[in-house]
């Protein structure tokens, strides 16, 4: 089953993912905890090729290390995003040692989400999902009445994301502008990350229009993914700039948290020119 093969590539590509994570490679956590949810995302979708109680299993442990695995990422990504933008202000309105006191922030949150990972990693309950996830692929638990790399199968489970991605696309474009429409977009994002991978599971079975698909649900992905980096930005500034005892470096922040808005919007009409494709994705 094609399916069972790209799951395979992927939980081999766990393994070395987290052996580059224990030796401190650049980039090994983002690069774990994408593969970790990559392999969530597959079983998700694909769930009805499965019996049910391996799968749930399985995504709750790989839910829980993503999110273990989340908070350092994140931290990373908004430590690097405030301070590019914090360096590209003039100095006339950089207004205190903001700098410094974002980096020291920032060390102690990063620093404290490592702690975490590493615990984690260390874990039986990470040993037993990785037990867990090698039993899966080499006895597949798959349901009686799938019919191994049955194409109609597989297109179902694709059409089915780009469904949900569709009707998400709606729920955003119709959400009034400001946190709510954040929110939205932020789903859109998910629902094309799922598709993305679905497709990409698919694409031995399915060739060039499964390839399409999950082209376009990357770029989707891509768009939206600066837009929720923008949206937890300006959250932070928000709260930096109304803390206690800011006094003129909140204005400062003020500034920083206006480049955002400015940055979320023009990203939203980029994502909104391709509106028209998003709702046709869907393999025939």
């Amino acid at each position: 089953m094609p399916v069972l093969n790209y799951l395979d590539q992927q939980v081999a590509r766990m393994l070395r993912r987290d052996a580059q994570v224990r030796m401190n490679a650049d980039d090994s956590v983002h690069q774990l905890r994408s593969v970790t949810r990559r392999i969530r995302s597959i079983l998700h979708s694909y769930r009805k090729f499965f019996k049910a109680g391996p799968v749930d299993e399985l995504e709750a442990g790989l839910k829980s290390l993503a999110r273990t695995l989340g908070r350092y990422r994140d931290a990373e990504v908004l430590h690097r995003r405030l301070r590019e933008s914090l360096d590209e202000l003039p100095g006339r309105l950089v207004l205190g040692p903001l700098a410094a006191e974002l980096d020291e922030r920032m060390k102690v949150r990063k620093d404290t989400a490592l702690t975490a990972i590493r615990s984690r990693l260390d874990s039986p309950g990470y040993f037993r999902l990785l037990d867990q996830l090698e039993a899966f692929v080499e006895e597949p638990p798959v349901a009686p009445e799938v019919m191994p790399g049955a194409g109609k199968a597989t297109a179902k489970r694709v059409n089915k994301a780009a469904k949900r991605l569709a009707e998400r696309h709606d729920a955003a474009v119709a959400a009034a502008v400001g946190p709510s429409r954040d929110k939205a977009f932020h789903e859109v994002r998910k629902a094309a990350k799922k598709l993305r991978f679905a497709a990409a599971a698919a694409e031995s079975i399915h060739g060039k229009q499964a390839s399409k698909i999950a082209d376009m649900a990357h770029r989707i992905q891509t768009i939206l993914g600066e837009h929720q980096d923008s949206a937890v930005a300006r959250a932070e500034l928000l709260k930096l700039g109304s803390a206690p005892g800011m006094g003129n470096a909140a204005f400062t922040y003020g500034v920083l948290h206006a480049r955002e808005r400015t940055a979320a919007d023009a990203v939203q009409q980029e994502y909104l020119r391709l509106g028209k494709k998003v709702r046709k994705l869907r393999i025939t």
